[in-house]
Protein backbone atom coordinates (compact mmCIF):
# COMPACT_ATOMS: atom_id res chain seq x y z
CA UNK A 1 0.00 0.00 0.00
CA UNK A 2 3.02 2.56 0.68
CA UNK A 3 4.85 1.76 -2.71
CA UNK A 4 1.07 2.55 -4.30
CA UNK A 5 1.14 6.47 -2.13
CA UNK A 6 -2.04 4.40 -0.06
CA UNK A 7 -2.41 6.12 3.45
CA UNK A 8 -1.40 3.98 6.17
CA UNK A 9 -2.04 5.65 8.87
CA UNK A 10 -4.95 5.03 10.31
CA UNK A 11 -4.49 1.05 9.28
CA UNK A 12 -1.64 0.67 11.02
CA UNK A 13 -3.33 2.48 14.38
CA UNK A 14 -6.15 0.23 14.16
CA UNK A 15 -3.72 -2.90 13.59
CA UNK A 16 -2.27 -1.91 16.63
CA UNK A 17 -5.09 -1.47 18.96
CA UNK A 18 -6.35 -4.74 17.95
CA UNK A 19 -3.10 -6.67 19.06
CA UNK A 20 -3.61 -4.87 22.28
CA UNK A 21 -6.77 -5.89 22.73
CA UNK A 22 -5.76 -9.14 22.31
CA UNK A 23 -2.78 -9.22 24.18
CA UNK A 24 -4.75 -7.27 26.96
CA UNK A 25 -8.02 -9.50 26.98
CA UNK A 26 -6.52 -13.38 25.35
CA UNK A 27 -2.53 -13.24 26.60
CA UNK A 28 -2.50 -11.35 29.74
CA UNK A 29 -4.96 -13.51 31.48
CA UNK A 30 -3.33 -16.64 30.60
CA UNK A 31 -0.40 -14.91 31.63
CA UNK A 32 -1.81 -13.57 35.47
CA UNK A 33 -3.59 -17.23 36.00
CA UNK A 34 -0.78 -19.49 34.83
CA UNK A 35 2.54 -17.92 34.84
CA UNK A 36 1.81 -15.12 37.68
CA UNK A 37 1.78 -18.32 40.06
CA UNK A 38 4.93 -20.36 39.11
CA UNK A 39 7.12 -16.43 39.43
CA UNK A 40 6.05 -16.64 42.82
CA UNK A 41 9.36 -18.86 43.69
CA UNK A 42 11.32 -16.27 42.60
CA UNK A 43 11.85 -13.97 45.53
CA UNK A 44 13.16 -10.52 43.22
CA UNK A 45 12.41 -8.08 41.00
CA UNK A 46 12.50 -9.11 37.46
CA UNK A 47 11.59 -8.26 33.98
CA UNK A 48 10.71 -10.60 31.20
CA UNK A 49 10.82 -9.70 27.89
CA UNK A 50 8.76 -12.75 25.37
CA UNK A 51 10.12 -12.43 21.74
CA UNK A 52 7.78 -13.43 19.51
CA UNK A 53 8.21 -13.30 15.80
CA UNK A 54 5.14 -15.36 14.02
CA UNK A 55 6.52 -19.24 12.89
CA UNK A 56 9.33 -19.04 15.36
CA UNK A 57 9.56 -20.57 18.59
CA UNK A 58 9.01 -18.04 21.33
CA UNK A 59 11.92 -16.42 23.33
CA UNK A 60 11.59 -15.36 26.87
CA UNK A 61 14.68 -12.74 28.01
CA UNK A 62 15.51 -12.10 31.53
CA UNK A 63 16.81 -8.91 33.20
CA UNK A 64 17.11 -8.24 36.72
CA UNK A 65 17.48 -4.39 36.13
CA UNK A 66 14.05 -2.90 37.11
CA UNK A 67 13.50 -0.77 34.80
CA UNK A 68 15.04 -1.23 31.68
CA UNK A 69 11.85 0.03 29.32
CA UNK A 70 12.47 3.15 30.52
CA UNK A 71 15.26 3.57 27.64
CA UNK A 72 13.20 1.82 25.46
CA UNK A 73 10.97 4.24 23.00
CA UNK A 74 8.60 1.84 21.67
CA UNK A 75 7.56 0.39 24.64
CA UNK A 76 3.59 0.07 26.20
CA UNK A 77 2.90 -1.28 29.08
CA UNK A 78 -0.55 -3.05 28.68
CA UNK A 79 -2.84 -4.12 31.60
CA UNK A 80 -5.54 -5.90 32.42
CA UNK A 81 -8.77 -3.80 33.62
CA UNK A 82 -9.13 -3.12 37.15
CA UNK A 83 -12.14 -5.31 38.33
CA UNK A 84 -15.45 -3.53 38.75
CA UNK A 85 -17.16 -3.75 42.22
CA UNK A 86 -20.84 -4.86 43.09
CA UNK A 87 -23.39 -3.97 44.79
CA UNK A 88 -24.94 -6.51 47.20
CA UNK A 89 -28.35 -7.61 47.11
CA UNK A 90 -27.98 -8.92 50.92
CA UNK A 91 -31.79 -8.56 52.67
CA UNK A 92 -33.25 -8.48 49.56
CA UNK A 93 -34.84 -12.06 49.73
CA UNK A 94 -38.25 -10.99 49.82
CA UNK A 95 -38.09 -8.26 46.88
CA UNK A 96 -40.84 -9.20 43.97
CA UNK A 97 -40.13 -10.22 40.00
CA UNK A 98 -42.68 -9.54 37.64
CA UNK A 99 -42.68 -12.24 35.12
CA UNK A 100 -39.87 -12.29 32.30
CA UNK A 101 -40.84 -9.97 29.24
CA UNK A 102 -39.98 -10.12 25.80
CA UNK A 103 -37.41 -8.18 24.69
CA UNK A 104 -34.53 -8.18 21.23
CA UNK A 105 -32.18 -6.12 20.22
CA UNK A 106 -31.51 -5.37 16.46
CA UNK A 107 -27.94 -4.39 15.82
CA UNK A 108 -26.90 -2.29 12.52
CA UNK A 109 -25.82 -5.22 10.78
CA UNK A 110 -29.51 -6.57 10.85
CA UNK A 111 -28.41 -9.32 13.48
CA UNK A 112 -31.41 -9.80 16.05
CA UNK A 113 -30.91 -11.01 19.46
CA UNK A 114 -34.81 -12.24 20.87
CA UNK A 115 -34.64 -14.92 23.54
CA UNK A 116 -37.54 -16.36 25.58
CA UNK A 117 -37.03 -13.87 28.13
CA UNK A 118 -35.38 -10.42 28.54
CA UNK A 119 -32.61 -11.59 30.78
CA UNK A 120 -31.59 -14.20 28.72
CA UNK A 121 -31.51 -11.74 25.31
CA UNK A 122 -29.08 -9.02 27.74
CA UNK A 123 -26.97 -11.64 28.45
CA UNK A 124 -26.19 -12.90 24.77
CA UNK A 125 -26.09 -8.96 23.37
CA UNK A 126 -23.36 -8.22 26.16
CA UNK A 127 -21.23 -11.27 25.31
CA UNK A 128 -22.00 -10.28 21.65
CA UNK A 129 -21.18 -7.02 21.83
CA UNK A 130 -17.83 -7.74 24.58
CA UNK A 131 -17.83 -7.23 28.19
CA UNK A 132 -15.39 -4.96 28.35
CA UNK A 133 -17.22 -2.60 25.60
CA UNK A 134 -20.18 -2.47 27.54
CA UNK A 135 -18.27 -2.06 31.01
Amino acid sequence: MRKEGVATDNLETKISQAEEEIIKKEILPIVTKNIAPALKQVQRELVLVVDYIPGTDIRVHLSRKQNFTANMTDVKEIKLDEPVEHSSRAGMSNTHRSSPTDMSVMFPNGTIIAEKNAADTFVKTVKKIGVSNVR
